[in-house]
């Protein structure tokens, strides 16, 4: 757009996004062997986690596009232009089991070395978007100019 004989430009697009996340991990490890003889020994190995997170993001966009109608040098307003607010919760939840057993024999010459093991893995990871259409957040066009709906320059 031109003012005065000057080229001006101004934002076409503006975002915030606010993003919060917690993590919360537990997790526990565990191991028990026995050795009967000295040509003998089992074993038993576990590790289960249990991991907890969340996030959170609110995200705001404006799109100002560039119907921008020239007021005076210093501002102008936006008419019809495009807003999304986007609210996005991911509780997560992780899960992880493993077990293993096994054991080694010696007899003479030869070794006998063998392992059995046993994973579970589950992750619940819904995600829950929420679009709230832009008519809810922005008053009439006539109250725009009022409430904030015009475009200053920066000084």
């Amino acid at each position: 757009m031109t003012l005065n004989g000057r080229t001006i430009s101004y934002p076409t697009n503006v975002k915030n996004n606010v993003t919060v996340t917690a993590r919360e991990r537990l997790n526990l490890n565990g191991s028990f062997e026995v050795r009967p003889s000295a040509a003998s020994t089992f074993f038993v190995r576990s590790f289960v986690a249990r991991w907890d997170e969340l996030q959170l993001r609110n995200r705001f966009d404006e799109g100002l596009g560039d119907a921008l109608t020239s007021v005076d040098a210093s501002g102008g307003t936006v008419t019809a232009d495009r807003v999304q607010v986007n609210l996005r919760s991911e509780p997560t939840v992780k899960k992880l089991q493993s077990v293993t057993a096994g054991g080694i024999n010696r007899a003479g010459p030869w070794t006998i070395d063998y392992t059995v093991q046993r994973n579970r893995n589950i992750i619940d990871e819904p995600n829950d978007n929420s679009d709230v259409p832009a008519a809810a957040l922005l008053p009439a066009a006539d109250d725009r100019d009022r409430l904030g709906g015009r475009l200053r320059r920066a000084a």
